[in-house]
């Protein structure tokens, strides 16, 4: 049987957050809320070790952590909330995005029932070179997974960055 490699394990706090790791010792993880509206997800994390992997069972997800890395560029783990502060009627999604593989997922709601504003909690693989935007209630920001690290960006950085290597691959044009 080959030997079973991990991925480094993520989460992303809210939209504006930059991503960090999970804690070691952290026994699960807990993705949305339970009550009227909302839906509570739990996910044991068992095993040793700074990497992780998901496995699906017929009841659920289970975070094991591995000593050894699949060697970079490599996917990770991320537990992404993509809540951003209350805004009546506004529901924050992941955006379902190439790299992006949704696992499993819970929600934050507001209001009694749950109706007045919504938001997914997810537990994500994603792949080097993925890219997705969060939304928060006053901003948006990119969140890009290289294979070895996150970068934040706002969206005027994204676009310099992207002009810039536009330009230094001899593309654009002369004004």
């Amino acid at each position: 049987m080959p030997k079973i490699l991990g991925y480094p394990l993520f989460t992303i706090p809210s939209p504006s957050a930059n991503a960090r790791p999970v804690p070691i010792d952290a026994e699960e993880i807990v993705l949305g809320e339970e009550g009227r509206g909302r839906a509570m997800v739990r996910i044991p994390v068992i095993g040793t070790g700074e990497f992780a992997r998901a496995k699906l069972t017929d009841q659920g997800i289970v975070v094991v952590r591995l000593e050894e890395a699949v060697p970079a560029p490599a996917p990770c783990l991320a537990a992404i909330n993509a809540a951003g502060a209350y805004h009546k009627n506004r529901h924050y999604q992941i955006p379902r995005t190439e790299g992006l593989q949704v696992i499993t997922a819970g929600n934050f709601a507001d209001g009694m029932a749950g109706r007045a504003c919504s938001a997914e909690h997810a537990l994500c693989l994603v792949q080097p070179g993925a890219e997705f935007w969060l939304q928060s209630k006053y901003s948006l920001n990119w969140h890009t997974w290289d294979g070895v690290e996150w970068r934040l960006e706002t969206p005027a950085q994204r676009n310099a960055r992207l002009a810039l290597a536009e330009v230094e691959a001899g593309g654009g044009e002369w004004l």
